[in-house]
């Protein structure tokens, strides 16, 4: 890396308003060291040399949504793709962040024209199929989307199963989606998510508690903090399993530490104490939640 910093260094000490050369050098502080202060100057210096260079936009775009300055990044990225409105990944961005702020319309002309740049992307086609199915309940085209995902990617496309397994879930084709999922795990056998859904489909469909908890624990053996995961084998726990309260509780509680403001893990905390005549609001103070649930941890 010392060296990759010093040639960057000596290209821009030779040309100094080198536009591609600042870009660059600003992307590989970003990713590689993680300077994202080095970053944003080297792409404003770049900037200040060409304010329509489509790919400095478009970094200096990912670097502002990744600190939440969501409005900044929205004009970097609107301002590369007037420049060159071919560019498929601000285009995917711009997608993205107009969904985060529930612009349903915005959202889907933007994912169109990403596709119109990249047809056969398989990461924007999964996410599109992922905002089709979510957002506009369009189950045929998510369908669509996904089968054009997994045969531009040779099948190979981990997500894009993943979502087509969700999608079968949600049209009650268990077969489908239990096929779906292990596609998933063959290619990413550590895919929490994969994982999370396999075991809630095998919990909830085929009524197999004890392979679910398994599963369950994968997944949380790759990521600790999986609420949907934590909350899930909790309930199964306590509700299936009829096991101590207090391995449930302690679930509940890792969940509500990682997810302190879901209603989904706040509910679930809620009906616990309510089965043990604890009766909570779903609105109260997480710390009063934490509170109710410490005397089953012994």
């Amino acid at each position: 890396l010392a060296g990759a910093r010093a040639l960057y260094e000596r290209a821009i000490e030779r040309a100094p308003a080198h536009v591609a050369a600042l870009s660059n050098f600003g992307l590989f502080l970003a990713d590689a060291l993680g300077d994202a202060a080095g970053a944003q100057a080297l792409y404003e210096r770049a900037l200040a040399a060409d304010p329509a260079h489509a790919n400095t936009l478009y970094n200096l775009g990912v670097l502002l949504a990744s600190q939440g300055r969501l409005a900044r990044a929205e004009a970097c990225y609107r301002g590369a793709v007037a420049a060159a409105p071919g560019h498929a990944f601000a285009w995917y961005n711009l997608a993205l962040l107009r969904e985060r702020e529930r612009d349903l319309d915005g959202a889907q002309a933007a994912f169109e024209a990403a596709l119109r740049a990249a047809p056969r992307d398989a990461v924007t086609l999964t996410d599109f199929a992922r905002f089709l199915l979510l957002a506009r309940q369009d189950h045929l085209g998510a369908e669509w989307r996904l089968h054009e995902a997994l045969e531009a990617s040779a099948q190979r496309h981990g997500p894009a199963w993943l979502q087509l397994g969700r999608l079968h879930m949600r049209t009650a084709n268990f077969r489908a989606a239990e096929a779906a999922f292990d596609q998933c795990l063959a290619i990413d056998a550590a895919d929490a998510d994969a994982l999370t859904e396999l075991a809630t489909l095998r919990a909830d469909v085929c009524d197999r508690p004890d392979e679910a908890r398994s599963l369950y624990e994968r997944a949380l053996a790759v990521r600790p903090d999986h609420p949907t995961a934590l909350i899930n084998l909790a309930d199964l726990l306590f509700d299936v399993l009829a096991d101590p309260d207090e391995e449930a509780a302690t679930l509940y509680l890792r969940a509500l530490q990682a997810q302190p403001e879901s209603a989904f893990v706040r509910g679930s905390v809620c009906q616990f104490l309510a089965s043990h005549g604890i009766a909570v609001a779903l609105s109260a103070p997480v710390e009063g939640l934490v509170a109710r649930l410490r005397p089953f941890l012994r």
